[in-house]
């Protein structure tokens, strides 16, 4: 809250979710899912939804491998979206 605080005016507020290699994480990503609801500026690149895609980590299901990091820039960029004009 006092993030998104210091960001009031602000037009669009991208928050990405994680792997969820650690139970806390999922719990953060579950509270990252939800600013949308709070907060109508904030849009969520839900990266811990896909990022088990085949072949974009290494062995420890965390580290990207260059399918993975491709594939979270075009989520983050999707997210983003254009420049406002």
């Amino acid at each position: 809250d006092k993030l998104m605080g210091s960001l009031t005016g602000v037009d669009r507020v991208v928050w990405v979710t994680c792997t969820p290699w650690l139970p806390a994480v999922g719990v953060a990503d579950d509270v990252i899912r939800a600013l949308p609801h709070r907060y109508p500026n904030v849009v969520v690149a839900d990266w811990a939804a896909i990022s088990g895609g085949p072949g974009y980590t290494y062995d420890d299901g965390l580290h990207l491998k260059p399918a993975g990091a491709a594939a979270l820039a075009q989520l983050v960029a999707t997210t983003v979206g254009p420049a406002p004009a």
